[in-house]
């Protein structure tokens, strides 16, 4: 049995699958995976010995090493301007489409979309206006 995996079955002894889910910002059927499975990633063994009020070095860790990407910024720039000369070339117009977000993330392209095309609901949880 790994480290993580052991350090998630002591938490899971106090603390429902959702608590746990919550406290570690992830969603519930990933937990349930890891008990389901019998394994738990070994880059959460920091944060399941916080949840067990122990200390754990999540400082080195990286947000790849949880599996957490984030577009650049030049990247998702250029992926806009590809997309959108494209659309240029086979005379689609934008306009009349919405898009939606796909990164998931930290809306590096949902700033690059244009404004009438926004998703309404991405843009309200967003909290912009």
């Amino acid at each position: 049995m790994n480290t993580a995996f052991a350090y998630f079955k002591q938490a899971a002894a106090t603390h429902s699958p959702a608590t746990i889910a919550a406290k570690l910002g992830l969603h519930n059927n990933t937990v349930l995976r890891w008990q389901e499975q019998g394994r738990a990633p070994k880059h959460y063994a920091p944060d399941l010995l916080r949840l067990l009020g122990r200390s754990g070095d999540a400082t080195t860790r990286s947000m790849q090493d949880k599996d957490q990407y984030y577009t650049k910024p030049e990247t998702a720039q250029f992926c806009v301007d590809r997309f959108q000369r494209t659309a240029q070339k086979l005379a689609v117009d934008l306009s009349t489409y919405h898009f939606i977000e796909p990164s998931a993330g930290d809306a590096r392209f949902y700033e690059l979309f244009p404004k009438n095309c926004r998703p309404t609901l991405f843009y309200i949880l967003l909290g912009r206006k």
